[in-house]
């Protein structure tokens, strides 16, 4: 499932902001899927105003941090005055982004194990076909039901090329 094929079945006809290039969405087993999790997250946690809120804490803090460091810096008083806005623009954006797509990929990984997709709950690796104790990606040591899953599969002779995307495609 291609993000192209997630804008066509989008009740708003776009993709959604958060998860352009989150590996997580290409793993769900069907675009209905992918939309049932996406609707949860969304009904659970208010996207735009979550990053609206953020974007007025990393623009508290910025300020914060232009009123402390001010006087102190070497520059004249037009250009100290550009460096803050830029940075609290920047700040303003990059924070408020960050914070949204790590929750969202959070929930997606999830809604893919309760799904029965075995990925990593820490890093969003696809775990399928593979028979280690540890996520080869991040180190992070699996979770018993993410184990199960695996056992599962393999029993099934699963994690074929029509099951999804080949083990270790997904990546943060």
């Amino acid at each position: 499932m291609t993000t192209g094929e997630w804008r066509i079945r989008s009740k708003r006809r776009r993709t959604r902001w958060y998860l352009t290039h989150l590996p997580e969405a290409e793993l769900f087993p069907s675009i209905d899927a992918l939309a049932e999790a996406v609707w949860t997250f969304e009904r659970k946690t208010n996207p735009t105003g979550f990053f609206i809120v953020n974007a007025m804490v990393a623009g508290f803090i910025v300020t914060s941090l232009r009123l402390w460091l001010t006087p102190h810096m070497p520059f004249p008083h037009s250009v100290t005055i550009w460096f803050w806005s830029i940075l609290n623009g920047v700040a303003m954006v990059a924070y408020p982004t960050w914070r949204v797509r790590r929750r969202a990929a959070g929930e997606l990984r999830s809604r893919l194990l309760e799904l029965g997709v075995p990925v990593c709950a820490k890093c969003g690796y696809c775990l399928r076909g593979l028979i280690f104790d540890r996520c080869p990606e991040c180190g992070n040591e699996l979770d018993e039901r993410v184990r199960v899953l695996i056992r599962e599969e393999a029993q099934s002779g699963g994690g074929g090329a029509s099951d999804g995307p080949a083990p270790g495609s997904a990546r943060p």
